[in-house]
């Protein structure tokens, strides 16, 4: 690691390229101007910091006592399938128990079948810095209390009525999460969502109602 700080690790010639980088694609952004430009911040700020950090942690003489894993690289495993209609609200939703729809949610991870003992989706409009998306959640309740999620957040421009959308991680984000006991605040992400999303019904505001369809993968490299 010594190393590679005194041969690589040279901060100048690291944002110089962050700087072209910014250049080069500033005039092709999909999101607020200044969201990207805190993104940018944060990795010079990253950049600029981390060689005292590393110096720190070196000095300590820290030892690596836990076994690797067999393999760093992302793979599928499991398929998600689901329909779902839900009012139009904020999301999170204030008034969870009035914003509750209905979901038919299957799940496999592992080849194993997950058995819900009920299901519901929530969708509204969710802050994202200054853009607005449009979230969608399907949730598989479990008889142990844990309740498992998947969220789509589709990009404003994009959400319309009869319309199909990858999920790609643009277009749409996938995320498929568990909360242990329905907590919260000890949520889980067991994968990334990759697949279709199929709109029906695309009714915003007051009264509105949210209708559609999805069925993808779970890419992760490791699961519960």
């Amino acid at each position: 690691m010594r190393l590679l700080l005194e041969t690589v690790w040279e901060e100048d010639e690291l944002l110089a390229e962050i700087e072209r980088v910014k250049t080069l694609i500033s005039p092709h952004l999909l999101v607020k101007e200044n969201f990207f430009e805190e993104r940018f911040i944060i990795i010079k700020d990253k950049i600029e910091t981390a060689r005292a950090k590393i110096e720190t942690s070196l000095e300590a003489d820290p030892a690596w006592e836990n076994e690797l894993p067999e393999s760093f690289c992302l793979e599928e495993g499991g398929t998600i399938q689901s329909t779902f209609s839900a009012p139009h609200t904020d999301f999170p939703p204030s008034n969870i128990l009035g914003a509750m729809g209905n979901a038919d949610f299957s799940l496999v991870l592992r080849g194993e079948t997950i058995a819900f003992s009920h299901m519901t989706a929530v969708s509204g409009a969710r802050d994202n810095g200054d853009s607005r998306q449009i979230a969608i959640s399907i949730a598989g309740f479990l008889d142990n209390t844990d309740v498992i999620i998947a969220f789509l957040f589709v990009d404003p421009d994009l959400f319309e009525a009869n319309t199909t959308l990858e999920v790609n991680a643009y277009d749409v984000q996938g995320y498929l999460t568990v909360l242990p006991e329905g907590r919260l605040s000890g949520f889980t992400i067991l994968g990334f969502i990759k697949g279709t999303l199929s709109i029906g019904d695309a009714t915003l505001g007051e009264g509105g109602l949210i209708e559609g369809s999805f069925d993808g993968v779970i890419i992760n490299r490791e699961y519960l």
